[in-house]
């Protein structure tokens, strides 16, 4: 009896022991188990928050990449334009020395070809006094081409001063008229000064050679693009303003042709200097005297109806003998 007990005590122990390492070795497996998992949702969530960083930079630089895209493509569609505008300039460049050349040419010729005429002793009088006309008018023509050519090359450096004179408007339209009124009956046109509705109050402070030289252009022209018309020029006060306007109802200007005819170098088509000669200048010149003046300048035009060219300066009056005006 005392034998089984013992060897039921042995046997108990070895089991306990048994139980103990396989409990220890389960414990130990498990803790093992545990901590691989922690690591690997370590491991994992490392990775994960790596991918959303990558994700959040490459989010990043895709918006960079479609700013900096958007950017090129409207640095190309600035330097397409930039392309076209170079072409076109160029395109008008040749088109103008080609009407220089013409312009300058034609009346060259014709003050050679003339003075060469009037040298003939038997040569009748009125006859020499006809092609004395010619020369003269051919050098005024000449003239005024290189003074455009001039005048722009001054723009151009900025070298344009602004003068203020004491000017009546009056008196300068008349004597526009007294100018214009050869080359008027020339070419078969009415030439009418519209009286002011306000007469006596005519004085201002302004340049007066470049209001003359704008007025001068846009009369010119007005009896250049209507040959048996009616050319009709004068100014309105507006307020604070002087309105000068120049109207006929010549050839007229197509609308989509209106927005440029103020550049240089420009006409409203190429038959226009064919047919009528000029060489783009004075429009342009005109509207960059206007805005030197403080003025601005338009036109209102029905194609085959005729135009109306305005513009507006400030009415810097006179009010008293000294020269002080406001």
């Amino acid at each position: 009896m005392t034998r089984y007990r013992t060897v039921m005590k042995s046997e108990i122990r070895s089991f306990t022991l048994s139980h103990l390492i396989i409990y220890f070795i389960s414990i130990s497996l498990s803790l093992w188990a545990y901590f691989k998992l922690l690591r690997e949702m370590r491991i994992r969530n490392e990775i994960q928050q790596k991918l959303l960083l990558n994700e959040t930079v490459l989010q990043k630089q895709n918006k960079e990449f479609a700013l900096l895209n958007e950017e090129y493509k409207k640095q190309n569609a600035e330097l397409v334009v930039a392309k076209t505008m170079a072409e076109e300039s160029d395109k008008l460049k040749t088109s103008f020395i080609q009407n220089i050349s013409h312009e300058i040419r034609t009346p060259m010729n014709s003050i050679i070809g003339f003075s060469e005429l009037i040298e003939d002793p038997d040569l009748p009088i009125d006859k020499r006094h006809r092609f004395v006309d010619i020369i003269i008018n051919s050098t005024r023509q000449l003239l005024a081409i290189v003074n455009n050519i001039l005048t722009i090359s001054s723009l151009d450096k900025k070298q344009e001063v602004l003068a203020n004179d004491r000017v009546n408007v009056d008196n300068l339209l008349e004597d526009l008229l007294m100018v214009f009124k050869q080359k008027a009956i020339n070419s078969n046109t009415k030439l009418v000064k519209t009286e002011s509705s306000a007469p006596g109050n005519s004085e201002i402070i302004t340049d007066r050679t470049k209001l003359n030289q704008i007025l001068n252009n846009l009369i010119n022209n007005a009896i250049k693009f209507t040959p048996n018309g009616i050319v009709e020029f004068g100014y309105t006060v507006t307020g604070a303003e002087l309105e000068f306007f120049v109207k006929d109802n010549g050839i007229g200007i197509r609308k989509e042709h209106q927005s440029v005819i103020f550049e240089r170098f420009r006409q409203a088509d190429l038959s226009i200097s064919k047919k009528y000669g000029g060489n783009g200048l004075g429009l342009a010149i005109s509207k960059e005297f206007v805005e030197m003046l403080g003025g601005k300048i338009w036109v209102e035009s029905l194609f085959g109806k005729g135009a109306t060219f305005k513009f507006s300066l400030p009415f810097k009056r006179i009010f008293n003998e000294i020269n002080l005006y406001f």
